[in-house]
């Protein structure tokens, strides 16, 4: 069975870590042989992003939410 208590004991630093060196944009996969952040260059909602609305709006909304990298 999961210790949740040791588990939170060993992400909390992991987070704080997060808060101060990575972007919003950034996760961190832990395995049992590696971890890795990740960087996500794209978030679309599915839900924002209707067949009924104009291509030009939908375009605006995906480069807000582009993000360059020298700004992370």
């Amino acid at each position: 069975m999961m210790d949740l208590k040791e588990l939170h004991r060993v992400c909390v630093p992991v987070v704080e870590y997060m808060k101060k060196n990575c972007s919003p944009h950034d996760t961190i996969v832990i395995t049992d042989e590696q971890y890795k952040v990740v960087a996500d260059e794209v978030v679309v909602p599915v839900s924002g992003c209707g067949a009924s609305e104009d291509a030009s709006n939908a375009d605006v909304r995906i480069s807000l939410l582009m993000k360059p990298r020298e700004m992370r």
